[in-house]
């Protein structure tokens, strides 16, 4: 029964422990490569001091895209906004932080429910041989559905909770960042929302509720501009800090949301798949 207190410790274990231990089981050769942030950081150091140079090979959200934007621009009118590509690179940083901490709970999630089945299979196959016990395909059938549903629930469920609080955000994001630079330029205001396309959302990705309410404020500012001819810089530097206030807090709702998804699956799936087949060995007992 040794294997019943350590199921629940592999339930219970936090989660950075459960990526380190996931990192021992499934260590992968390494590989001599360039760390993709500072390759992106390296570059965009560079546009602001005005020099161009080539892109980063590995592709990272939209901001490849964006850079390659950002240089036919920097190339037809000559300069950029150096204050926004400053807050460019927060925005940079703050999404490289995201990555890395979005896949440790994901790594330390998979390692947790892999340890539960790999554990719970051991007990299952140990009990079967030292007792000499006839385990009911049906049980064998449901603790195979559960450990696979629980697998299929968490990582479904894992992507709607993000695409749920954030949606459409880096689109929005790209566009402000084009936007503040195709401001400063001569072209006419026409010709600014076309080429930034601030004002384009793809209808099946929606906003939401706080990034709506800011982008209707933007849009506000926008037509302010259009109608009045007054300067906006400051109020969009204002509005991108805000943004970028509002990604981060998302953020930590959602890490906050996934480990209580990552414990509910748990609990849910991979201890009930064990105290199955403990609830069978002891139905087998009774009926012999």
């Amino acid at each position: 029964m040794w294997v019943v207190p350590l199921v629940i410790l592999i339930v219970l274990l936090p989660s950075p422990w459960a990526e380190k231990l996931s990192g021992c089981i499934y260590r992968k050769p390494k590989r001599r490569r360039v760390d993709p942030s500072s390759a992106y950081e390296e570059f965009l150091w560079s546009l602001q001091n005005g020099v161009i140079t080539p892109l980063p090979d590995s592709s990272f959200k939209f901001y490849k895209n964006l850079f390659k934007d950002l240089i036919t621009l920097f190339r037809t009118s000559g300069e950029l906004n150096k204050e926004g590509l400053g807050s460019l690179m927060q925005s940079l940083d703050q999404d490289f932080r995201f990555d890395i901490k979005i896949k440790g709970i994901r790594k330390s999630s998979y390692a947790q429910f892999t340890l539960t089945t790999i554990f719970t299979w051991l007990f299952i196959v140990s009990g079967k041989i030292l007792l000499e016990v006839d385990v009911n395909p049906l049980v064998i059938i449901g603790i195979v559905l559960l450990q696979v549903g629980g697998f299929i629930l968490f990582f479904t469920f894992e992507k709607r909770v993000y695409n749920s609080l954030f949606g459409a955000v880096d689109q929005l994001l790209e566009r402000m960042v084009l936007f503040r630079n195709y401001y400063q330029t001569p072209m006419s205001s026409r010709e600014i929302l076309k080429q930034s396309k601030i004002t384009i959302f793809d209808d099946q990705v929606k906003l939401p509720c706080e990034f709506k309410v800011l982008y209707d404020r933007v849009i506000q500012l926008i037509n302010d501009w259009k109608n009045l001819g007054h300067s906006i810089k400051d109020e969009l530097g204002t509005y991108e800090g805000r943004l970028n206030f509002l990604r981060e807090r998302q953020f930590e709702n959602f890490c906050r949301s996934s480990k209580v998804l990552q414990f509910f699956t748990l609990c849910l799936f991979f201890l009930p798949s064990y105290f199955i087949f403990i609830l069978s060995l002891f139905d087998a007992f009774l009926i012999e």
